[in-house]
């Protein structure tokens, strides 16, 4: 699937707050934990640090959580918070695994670390029964922050994020539909999960025409840094859409922050000139 550092497997539960998950109305694990009924059956395919099974544990005490993750440091930290955990790529057992017939199978952040989406996806759902349903939170390429990068000439790859060093495969929602749909699946629910595009932009920002910027705002795609699916083999069940999370800058704020920015870069031209 993917590689990833070993130190980010670490981490010390014991200082987390659950209500900071739940808080958050834009935390995908936090949406995707209260999507799941007290009681069900969980797979968590790419376990990672564990976040989900932690979760559920101290949420739902009568949900049945196993977990898939190839890291050996994953295993060794986070196997605690599942009834059963494979330390080995899901390919691998899959027949065994999904004997098991769970009710939901979890793929947080897991899908843009796999070469080949389709297929993976494709040979999990032969498996399934139609009451099983998959929930995938999917990072949506076509936010602003992305946007305003690309527009700068930059698209620089990072430890964490969007643009994470291991994502093999970048999505938007238009592809994300298409998958399914080339699954022959059926979306029954997506929440639409919005960060502000300019906090840690705001360079960039200042550097879009007024109209670059109104186009930004108004497009609803640019506000969202993530996307959660929850597919199904079921056809009967109809499709209902949710957005969580804050908007982006505001055209007040643009203006008031362009005027700042215009007067300090003036100011620092004066001081430049006069010395």
């Amino acid at each position: 699937m993917f590689q990833r550092p070993d130190y980010t497997y670490i981490i010390d539960f014991e200082k987390w707050d659950v209500k900071n998950f739940l808080n958050d109305e834009a935390n995908p694990l936090g949406r995707i934990v209260r999507l799941i009924p007290d009681g069900s059956k969980v797979l968590d395919i790419g376990a990672g640090n564990g976040i989900l099974g932690w979760l559920i544990s101290n949420l739902h005490k009568n949900t049945v959580i196993d977990g898939v993750e190839p890291s050996v440091i994953g295993s060794q930290t986070t196997a605690k918070y599942y009834r059963h955990f494979y330390n080995v790529f899901f390919q691998e057992i899959k027949t065994q695994i999904l004997q098991q017939n769970y009710d939901y199978i979890v793929m947080a952040d897991v899908i843009e670390h796999i070469s080949d989406p389709y297929s993976f996806l494709k040979d999990l759902v032969e498996g399934l029964s139609d009451k099983t349903k998959i929930i995938m939170s999917i990072p949506n390429i076509a936010h602003g922050s992305v946007r305003l990068s690309l527009l700068n000439g930059n698209f620089d790859y990072v430890d964490s994020g969007l643009l994470e060093r291991t994502h093999l495969r970048f999505f938007t929602r238009k592809t994300i539909e298409s998958l399914v749909e080339k699954l022959n699946l059926h979306m029954i629910l997506i929440f639409c999960l919005q960060r502000s595009f300019h906090v840690d932009t705001l360079k960039q920002v200042f550097s879009l025409s007024f109209c670059s910027l109104m186009h930004l705002l108004r497009n609803k795609e640019a506000l969202v840094y993530q996307y959660i699916v929850v597919i199904t083999k079921d056809d009967k069940t109809p499709f209902v859409e949710y957005s969580f999370g804050c908007q982006s800058v505001s055209l007040l704020q643009y203006c008031n922050l362009k005027l700042i920015n215009n007067a300090r870069a003036l100011l620092k031209r004066l001081l430049k000139r006069n010395a």
